[in-house]
């Protein structure tokens, strides 16, 4: 996360959730350097088949102590390819 390039955004929250609700969704703070590594771990009674090729999830980033729907975020889906 940045506010301007090449600045990172220090304590913001970053958080997946899969569209289809196949992961269990997590959020974590960013690091000084503005980056977060999430790890997703899969729905056991919705598991992704082997076949699937891409995950789509959505992405938010937030201000951390604000307001889940009312404060300060952004959100975007996004999709990559997956080897499961």
């Amino acid at each position: 996360m940045a506010p301007l390039p090449g600045l990172g955004w220090r304590g913001g929250r970053v958080g997946l959730h899969g569209a289809l609700s196949q992961f269990a969704g997590v959020e974590r703070p960013a690091g000084a350097d503005g980056w977060a590594t999430l790890t997703m771990t899969r729905q056991r009674f919705f598991p992704a088949t082997p076949q699937q090729q891409n995950l789509i999830v959505w992405v938010r980033a937030r201000k951390p102590g604000e307001d889940l729907l009312g404060g300060i975020s952004s959100r975007r889906p996004v999709s990559f390819r997956v080897r499961l």
